[in-house]
């Protein structure tokens, strides 16, 4: 039976482990699905014109996720998982806040930029976190379980945005990704490397 290496703290099991993994793939179909709600909101605050540009809203952020993806295997395999997801974690963060409190449409699509970018790294680096801990049927079992979790949160995502919408402005939804990302920072933090 396929065992884990030593990259966990003691104290943090199987069901941990998975919980965080989970939590941190899902960061990318949190970013896109919980503001979608908020496009026209956002289209009005910041006095888009054209009603289409909301759309690069979501656009920019994939060609971010795009871009990130295609370095964070080379620099995790380089540098570590841990220190790469860290800064990373770090700089999605920091792309929220930015989003949360822009007050025009050009800095908004840097910022989502920038959060798909980190974001990729959730992606890529915990595909590598995973083979790294576990081998054969087990690592089998718990990309499964992480992907069956990464799937439901699309169907779940837009309405914790029309909630959040509900009760307070579209700013609160990127602020909200920014508290995860702050979770997910601290949550990396318990990886040995």
């Amino acid at each position: 039976r396929p065992t884990l290496h030593a990259h966990l703290p003691e104290g943090l099991g199987l069901k941990e482990f998975v919980v965080l993994m989970s939590a941190l793939i899902a960061m990318t179909a949190l970013s896109i699905d919980t503001m979608l709600p908020a496009l026209p909101d956002i289209g009005h605050s910041l006095a888009i014109a054209n009603a289409n540009d909301r759309q690069l809203i979501i656009s920019v952020f994939f060609l971010g996720l795009a871009g990130g993806s295609l370095i964070y295997g080379p620099l995790s395999d380089h540098h570590g998982r841990k220190p790469v997801l860290l800064w990373a974690m770090a700089l999605f963060l920091v792309s929220n806040l930015i989003c949360t409190f822009t007050p025009s449409f050009p800095l908004m699509l840097a910022g989502r930029f920038m959060a798909g970018f980190f974001a990729a790294a959730c992606r890529v680096i915990v595909v590598s976190i995973v083979r790294d801990c576990y081998q054969g049927d087990m690592m089998a079992r718990i990309m499964s379980l992480i992907m069956f979790i990464f799937m439901m949160v699309p169907m779940a995502a837009p309405s914790l945005g029309a909630i959040i919408l509900l009760f307070a402005h579209w700013r609160w939804i990127f602020g909200l990704m920014a508290g995860l990302g702050a979770d997910h920072l601290v949550g990396t933090g318990l990886l040995r490397r």
